[in-house]
């Protein structure tokens, strides 16, 4: 039996980007370059690298409340 605990597959952000979901899917780093033009992706990393970083749980904006 494996536990897993939410959130700790992922340590770093390069981890992140070699990161799949499954073996037969692409990685976290190949959807971001498959799906976005190369500024949008620096632009990307630069928001999430240090959230992904610092260990952060959820990488979306908070809805106010």
């Amino acid at each position: 039996m494996v536990d897993v605990e939410q959130g700790t597959w992922v340590v770093d952000y390069d981890r992140l980007l070699t990161t799949s979901p499954n073996p037969n899917a692409r990685t976290v780093g190949e959807d971001i370059r498959g799906a976005r033009s190369p500024e949008e992706a620096a632009r990307l990393e630069k928001h999430l690298r240090p959230l992904v970083d610092a260990g952060a749980e959820s990488f979306a904006p908070r809805s106010p409340t």
